[in-house]
């Protein structure tokens, strides 16, 4: 695997990957960040899964997300898999004023997670990033600098069809299966109690549901259901919810699961992740 890490400045890096991996690798599961993601797909043979939605992946395709936004890449066969990425914290833009951050934070949570850039502007997003990443393979003293400004110009380019297309996520969408059992876990989550029920909201067999979602997802429908609850719970503790009522507003019904299940996931209780983000 070819990487380049490059810190731009405080907490924000572009990182460059390519590799060539089998579907399933365990970096593909489906993961929050506690940052922003400003990801370029540049080759392979991949989809994608955020949320709402389960995608294809043309050249150009361009996805953000925020803290808390349950995502992953899947590739479909083995490939050569390129891609660029901005890891920054949704303040990282601060100092000139929170609408740059706009397709992350001005939009609904999980949706309009992409784009698929027209390709006079993706071409030209790829030939700066690619310069980034040589100038730094070159130990360049200007990299930082160059690098920060070509952020600050893809960030810009990005905005500017952020703002002209609102639908990109119907043109997109692979399954529309999965889209609307993402869609019905993300509008009902405390409702569900098994992917019996889910199935029946969806009008399909539990074991046609379960089925496809595995097959396309490359992870079983009740993981996957588990890991949006404790993510969902994560996020409504780190707002000041009690733990209990986290879990209660996620579908979790008997407090002594929970903990089970959150500590399983996480590592701690819901009680001790609460205290650790008091003591950041």
């Amino acid at each position: 695997m070819e990487r380049y890490v490059l810190n731009l400045a405080e907490h924000l890096n572009l990182i460059y990957a390519s590799d060539s991996e089998v579907t399933g690798h365990h970096r593909h599961y489906p993961h929050t960040h506690e940052y922003c993601e400003l990801y370029f797909y540049i080759e392979g043979c991949c989809s994608y899964m955020v949320e709402n939605g389960y995608f294809d992946m043309p050249y150009g395709t361009v996805i953000f997300t925020r803290p808390g936004e349950l995502h992953s890449v899947q590739i479909d066969k083995p490939c050569l898999y390129r891609r660029y990425y901005y890891e920054l914290p949704p303040n990282a833009l601060a100092f000139l004023g929170s609408e740059h951050m706009r397709c992350f934070l001005e939009r609904p949570f999980g949706k309009r997670n992409s784009l698929v850039l027209p390709r006079e502007i993706m071409n030209s997003c790829v030939e700066r990033l690619s310069r980034d990443v040589e100038l730094y393979r070159v130990k360049s003293p200007d990299t930082k600098s160059i690098a920060l400004a070509d952020f600050l110009y893809i960030l810009y380019e990005i905005n500017r069809v952020f703002d002209r297309y609102d639908n990109i996520d119907m043109l997109m969408r692979r399954n529309a299966l999965i889209s609307q059992t993402l869609e019905y876990i993300n509008s009902h989550l405390g409702e569900i109690n098994s992917t019996s029920d889910l199935a029946s909201a969806l009008y399909v067999s539990r074991e046609y549901l379960s089925r496809t979602f595995t097959r396309y997802a490359k992870i079983p429908l009740s993981k996957y259901l588990t890991l949006k609850r404790v993510e969902t719970a994560k996020s409504l503790i780190r707002s000041g919810i009690q733990p209990m009522r986290a879990g209660e507003e996620c579908g979790f019904h008997d407090y002594s699961y929970f903990i089970k299940v959150f500590r399983a996931e996480t590592g701690m209780t819901p009680y001790e992740y609460r205290k650790s983000g008091s003591d950041r």
